[in-house]
């Protein structure tokens, strides 16, 4: 839902920007179904600095408000740990210095709650183009099988 943004973790961000538009969007989907877990991937644009040192605890917080509002209160979580880091493919690729740090804390962040579960995008085939890191298709398709079995876990 991000989609290359770097996060702003102040409390604007639950009246405000692509949050708000998730939460629209889940909250009129509601009306054609249920919603059974909610998927994020989401970090790579906040590697660039070091990440706030409350990073995993924000997010925490914004899936806990995403939760409440929605109304499902044990809604499954399955967030993705970055993958490979893009200064490994590419040695010339400085933009994202504190990409372990944010695996670290991404892979921290699993052990805190039961209803959060982590799946990693390390072992997934990308593409890098000089200043960013994409999926290929099928390592799209590979990490879409990894939530749904990853949810399975969760039921």
């Amino acid at each position: 839902f991000i989609s290359g943004q770097e996060v702003n973790w102040s409390r604007q961000l639950f009246s405000l920007s692509c949050y708000a538009h998730m939460l629209a969007r889940a909250l009129d989907a509601q009306a054609w179904g249920t919603i059974k877990c909610l998927v994020w991937y989401q970090g790579e644009s906040d590697t660039g600095v070091f990440p706030h040192p409350q990073y995993m605890t924000s997010q925490w917080e914004l899936f806990e408000r995403f939760r409440q509002r929605i109304g499902i209160r044990d809604l499954p979580i399955i967030y993705t740990q970055l993958g490979a880091n893009p200064h490994d493919l590419d040695p010339a690729n400085n933009n994202y210095p504190n990409w372990l740090n944010m695996q670290n804390m991404q892979a921290w962040g699993a052990l805190c709650d039961p209803r959060i579960k982590m799946v990693t995008a390390n072992d997934n085939s990308v593409v890098a183009d000089g200043l960013s890191v994409h999926k290929t298709a099928a390592a799209q398709i590979t990490l879409g099988h990894q939530y749904a079995d990853c949810l399975m876990t969760m039921n």
